[in-house]
C-alpha cells in the first residue's frame, strides 16, 4: 500500500497542516482588512467626537434627573402632553396623534376640546388609581403604564369591567403601555374592550413627526428629549446615538460590510469579557470582606449568570445580589435583597415588616411579592441605573478600572454591596425559614 494513501497518517497530517495554513492565512487577511477599515473609519470617529463636544446630543434632562424609568413621572408627563389645555400651548396636537394611533377619532371641535379631561392617577373608587384616564364627550381612554412593575392580580380585567360599566361613551380604549409592547397577562380575553399594546418606541414614533410643527423652541427641545427618553426605556443607551450617515455609508460598502459585522460580533465578545473581568474584581473585594468578618463560615460570595450573590452556605432562601454590567438587560443595575420561596401565612408578616423598614430607610421596592425585597441603584449619585454592556461610556469606565491594579471603581461597587448586606443581614436571619 502507498504510504501516502488518503487514509494514511502522513496524508492526515498533511491535510491538518494545509488546513492550519489556510486558517492562518484567512486570519491574517482578515486582520489586515480590519486594520485598513479602522484607519478609514478613524477620521469619521474623530469628527463624531468633535460634533458631540459642540452639540451634546447625549444630553437628556430626563436621564440626568434619573426619572426615565420612573412610572409615576412618565405617566404625569404623558398626561401633561395629552391634555389640550396645558401650558405647552399645542392644543390637541399630542392628544390627536395618540388617539389616531389607537384607532380613536380625533377631537377638533373647540367645544369638545374644552371638555377633555386628562387625569394622571385617575381615581376609580372600586379600583384605586389608574395611571391615566382621559374623558371627552363620547370618549373614554385608560392608559396603564408598566415599566418595571408587574401587573397586579386581574388588574387589566378589573379595568375592563370598570370601563364596560361606564355609560355614555361611544368609544372606549384601554392602552397597555410597556417598554416592549408586550401582551397583558391580567386581562379578560372575553371582554369586548381589547387592550391596545403600545411600546415606548411606538410612543416615540407617534410624537416624532410633530417636532417640526412645534414653533416654541423650549417646547420642541423638551419634546425631542422626551422622545429620546421613551427610546431609552426600550433601547437603552443606543437610543442616544445619533446616526452618522457618512460612517454608515463607509461600513456598509460591499467590501466593508462583512468586516463591520465581524467587528460587531467580536466586540460583543470583548464587552462580555470586560464585564466578566470587572465582575471578578468586585467579587474579590467581597470575598476579602467576608474572610475578614466573623460570618465567613456561614456565608459565601460567588458569580453566576445573574451577577454576584452573597448567600448563606446552608440556606438559599434569602440572598443579596449585585447586577450592574453583567447583562444586556436594560432593567438590570441594582443591588438587592431577594428571596426564592414565596411568602406563606407564617412568614408573610415579618417579611412585610422588614420590607417596610427598608422602604423607610430610603430603599426602593418593586413587586416584593414576586421575590424582590429592596433595591439600591448602584450609581444613584450619577442619576442613572446600572452599568450596561451596551453603553460605550460604561465599558470604557470598567475597562480602565480593570487596568488599574487597585480597581477603585470595582471597590466602590463592592463597598455599596457590602453595606447593604451588613445593614440587613441580622434582620434577614431572624425571618422564618432562614
Amino acid at each position: 500500500m502507498n504510504a501516502t494513501s488518503k487514509n494514511s497518517p502522513a496524508e492526515f497530517e498533511r491535510l491538518l497542516k494545509e488546513t492550519s495554513n489556510l486558517l492562518n492565512s484567512h486570519r491574517e487577511n482578515m486582520r489586515t482588512s480590519i486594520e485598513r477599515l479602522l484607519v478609514e473609519a478613524k477620521p469619521h470617529l474623530e469628527r463624531i467626537e468633535r460634533n458631540e463636544l459642540l452639540t451634546a446630543p447625549r444630553f437628556n434632562v430626563f436621564n440626568a434627573l434619573g426619572v426615565v424609568r420612573k412610572e409615576v413621572i412618565q405617566s404625569r408627563f404623558l398626561a401633561y402632553l395629552l391634555s389640550p389645555l396645558e401650558q405647552h400651548k399645542q392644543g390637541a396636537k399630542f392628544l390627536n396623534a395618540f388617539l389616531e394611533q389607537i384607532g380613536a377619532s380625533k377631537i377638533n371641535d373647540e367645544s369638545q376640546l374644552a371638555q377633555v379631561k386628562v387625569r394622571p392617577e385617575g381615581l376609580a373608587e372600586e379600583l384605586g388609581r389608574m395611571d391615566i384616564v382621559i374623558t371627552a364627550p363620547s370618549l373614554l381612554v385608560v392608559i396603564e403604564n408598566k415599566i418595571d412593575a408587574k401587573e397586579q392580580c386581574r388588574q387589566m380585567a378589573r379595568y375592563q369591567e370598570w370601563m364596560e360599566n361606564r355609560n355614555g361613551y361611544v368609544t372606549k380604549k384601554l392602552v397597555f403601555l410597556t417598554p416592549d409592547g408586550c401582551e397583558p397577562k391580567s386581562d379578560n380575553k372575553e371582554s369586548p374592550i381589547i387592550p391596545y399594546r403600545m411600546s415606548y418606541e411606538n410612543l416615540a414614533e407617534i410624537f416624532s413627526p410633530l417636532t417640526d410643527t412645534i414653533i416654541p423652541y423650549s417646547v420642541r427641545a423638551v419634546i425631542e428629549q422626551y422622545i429620546t427618553a421613551c427610546r431609552l426605556i426600550t433601547l437603552g443607551e443606543i437610543a442616544m446615538t445619533t446616526p452618522d450617515n457618512d460612517l454608515i455609508a463607509l461600513l456598509t460598502k460591499p467590501e466593508n460590510l462583512k468586516l463591520a459585522l465581524e467587528i460587531e460580533q467580536q466586540m460583543a465578545l470583548a464587552r462580555q469579557k470586560i464585564g466578566e473581568k470587572f465582575c471578578v474584581n468586585v467579587l474579590s473585594f467581597l470575598k476579602k470582606y467576608l474572610e475578614e468578618s466573623a460570618i465567613n463560615n456561614w456565608y459565601a460570595a460567588k458569580c453566576d449568570i445573574y451577577g454576584i450573590k452573597i448567600s448563606c452556605r446552608g440556606h438559599q432562601n434569602y440572598y443579596l445580589i449585585a447586577r450592574h454590567i453583567f447583562s444586556n438587560d436594560i432593567r438590570s443595575g441594582e443591588i438587592a435583597w431577594r428571596y426564592d420561596v414565596k411568602p406563606t401565612e407564617e412568614n408573610y408578616k415579618p417579611l412585610k415588616d422588614l420590607i417596610e423598614r427598608m422602604i423607610k430607610d430610603g430603599l426602593d421596592n418593586r413587586n416584593w411579592s414576586e421575590d424582590w425585597m429592596c433595591i439600591k441603584d448602584p450609581r444613584e449619585e450619577e442619576s442613572k441605573r446600572g452599568y450596561m454592556l451596551f453603553s460605550k461610556e460604561d465599558i470604557i469606565t470598567c475597562f480602565e478600572d480593570n487596568r488599574n491594579e487597585e480597581h477603585p471603581f470595582a471597590r466602590k461597587i463592592a463597598d455599596k454591596t457590602w453595606k447593604l448586606f451588613c445593614d440587613y443581614r441580622e434582620a434577614i436571619e431572624e425571618l422564618p425559614d432562614f
